[in-house]
């Protein structure tokens, strides 16, 4: 709800498009801290900082580019010192990601809040403060009760 706060402007699909902006804005910030660990794979110390910046990434992100960037980060890391079982485990674990966030379910529900202002303004607070991946899960779940009520078209169940 932060990006959608002191808005002036009272229509909803503008207000949604400048809030996915501003976060996605917010986002672009870890790239060159990317670089800096592709530069410094020989020095154990850099190695370890970004491999510890890549697990706290992955772990404590709130949106799931920030989880993908973690993933990527200790893909570097691992693949740079041939841990093959930590590499693999980390394909693993964007594989389980990229499943969920390109689930049937994921998208019926984005699509809802696409439609309706409830939805997506429960999707912000939740992000806020659940993070993106569970805030997903709240409206799937919510997208689920309302499917089951009768006379909604926006149906998740498929």
């Amino acid at each position: 709800t932060q990006v959608l706060a002191g808005s002036n402007v009272n229509d909803f699909r503008t207000n949604l498009v400048s809030g996915v902006g501003i976060e996605a804005a917010r986002a672009s910030g870890v790239s060159h801290i990317f670089t800096w660990c592709q530069e410094g794979l020989d020095d154990n110390t850099k190695a370890n900082a970004c491999l510890d910046f890549g697990r706290n990434l992955t772990e404590r992100a709130n949106t799931l580019f920030s989880r993908y960037m973690g993933i990527a980060m200790q893909k570097l890391i691992y693949k740079a010192e041939d841990n093959i079982e930590m590499y693999q485990l980390m394909e693993k674990e964007e594989e389980k990601l990229t499943k969920f966030s390109r689930s049937k379910q994921t998208y019926k529900a984005s699509s809802l809040m696409a439609h309706d202002e409830k939805s997506i303004r429960n999707w912000f607070h939740n992000l806020d403060s659940i993070g993106e991946v569970e805030s997903l899960k709240v409206i799937i779940k919510d997208a689920i009760l309302l499917s089951q009520q009768k006379g909604i078209a926006a149906c998740i169940n498929g």
